[in-house]
This record gives C-alpha cells, structure tokens and sequence, in this order.
C-alpha cells in the first residue's frame, strides 16, 4: 500500500511541479483536461485487467498462481498515470472556471466548482462501492462483469465520455474565442453554443 500511494504521489508532484505548466502552454488547459482524461482511462483499469488474466494471484508460477511481481509493478504503473491524469483534469477545470467567468464573479464561480467537486466526493465512493458491491455478489451471475469488472467499465465509459465531450464543446470554445480576441474572451467562450 505505501508503494501504491508513493507512486500516485510521485505522478502528482510530476504532473504539477514538471509537467503541467509546459504542457498548458503547448496544449491549452481543454486539450490537458483531455489528456488527463485519457490518462486516467489508460491507468485506471489495471486492477481488472489483472483478476481478468490471474496475474493479480499471488504465488510462484510452479503452484498454479500469477506472478505477484508483474501485478505490482502494473499497479504501481497504472496509479502513477492515473495520478497524474487527475491533476492534470482537476488544474485544467479550476483555471477553466477562472478564465471564463468575469474578474467579479471567479469566487463565486470557484465557489459552485468546487462545492461540484465536493458533491462528487460524497456521493461518488457509495454510487461505485455499489456497483462494485453488486458485480462482486454471488447472484451476479459470473461472466466478464464480474469479480468488480462492471465498475471498471462504467468508470472508463464516463472517462471516454469526459474527452468527447471536451473535444466537442471546449476545444471549439477555446478556439473561437482566440479568434475573436483577447478583450472579449469572457464573452465569446459563454456565448459560442
């Protein structure tokens, strides 16, 4: 547990001490929100992935069990990218809500962001360790949904729909809104539909 931590921890400070602001600049925040999207739908699946090929057994190769080497190293792996892809995303969206309200209303516009986030945090962990709860159980039925897979899609198909829907709505924004110019940025990334 304390090398998967120090690895999530190890992706964070790289993400935002190294690689965020060089990236912003050569990618603006809706392009890095994707990213982050996308590193997090590449290093979030490991754990199923792993009780799907019984790598995640542990013991010798001889005794019928997976390698506990490999499975350690992906999960390590996995949460260094998923890490970094969460600060990627969480960076990105607060400094999307900035620089799109006007100077007046950013606390107001942080305040409602974050109370969003906080929201999530709540009800987030009861939603997934219900489904988690529900493809674990006996009565599940079996089958490529289960042993937890089920939450592990559901996760991944909410991270596929976050990039499409940033490819859809923010990239053209953002791009519009460098097209009309500087002064009216606020305006225009409300007004373009």
């Amino acid at each position: 547990m304390g090398a998967v931590q120090g690895a999530a921890s190890t992706g964070t400070l790289l993400a935002s001490l190294v690689l965020y602001a060089p990236l912003s600049r050569a990618l603006g925040q809706e392009r890095l929100f994707a990213l982050g999207c996308a590193c997090n739908a590449l290093g979030y699946p490991w754990a199923a992935v792993l009780t799907a090929t019984g790598l995640a057994q542990t013991g010798s190769s001889s005794s019928g069990g997976g390698d506990g080497g490999v499975a350690v190293g992906v999960i390590l792996a996995g949460n260094f990218v998923n890490a970094m892809g969460w600060e990627f995303c969480f960076t990105s969206a607060n400094l999307m809500i900035k620089n799109t309200v006007a100077p007046q209303h950013i606390g107001r516009a942080m305040g409602m962001g974050n109370t969003a986030v906080a929201c999530g945090i709540a009800v987030g962990p009861v939603l997934g360790a219900s489904l988690f709860a529900l493809s674990v159980a006996p009565d599940f039925g079996g089958g490529p949904l289960s042993e937890g897979r089920l939450f592990f899609l559901v996760v991944e198909l909410l991270l596929l729909a976050n990039i499409a829907c940033t490819w859809r709505w923010l990239v053209p924004r953002k791009e519009a809104a460098a097209m009309i110019g500087e002064e009216d940025r606020a305006q225009a990334l409300l007004a373009i539909n």
